[in-house]
């Protein structure tokens, strides 16, 4: 068997800088684990606050009265969808709308005054 005395050998600097690049290369691949395992953990904790926050708008969404979803637009079969669009930033941008004489209808035309009937009162 092949036995090297380290003290009078002309390879000790070579084995003290292997040994000082295995150390670089060690620190190098932990720093890089923990790097990596840090982002899987934020990363964790954003999906969580999603979901959370989309379980939130779904409820809140579902507690409207069925006129009031009408008026926004929004079927309750699509509330899951919309939510996840709102939570996700994925909603479509509404375009201005005019305003018409009627706010509550933005293309109707401005309606003439109405004449009162007689003995109305």
């Amino acid at each position: 068997m092949f036995e090297l005395n380290l003290s009078n050998s002309h390879l000790a600097p070579y084995l003290q800088r292997a040994r000082s690049e295995r150390a670089k290369t060690v620190t190098g691949i932990l720093r890089a684990a923990a790097i990596s395992i840090g982002k899987g953990i934020t990363a964790l904790a954003a999906a969580h606050a999603r979901r959370r926050l989309r379980r939130e708008t779904v409820r809140q969404l579902w507690s409207l009265p069925d006129r009031t979803l009408r008026d926004i637009g929004i079927p309750h079969s699509q509330i899951w969808r919309v939510a996840s669009d709102l939570v996700d930033g994925t909603a479509p941008k509404a375009a201005p709308q005019r305003i018409a004489a009627n706010q509550n209808r933005p293309n109707s035309r401005p309606h003439l005054a109405v004449p009162a009937v007689a003995g109305c009162g």
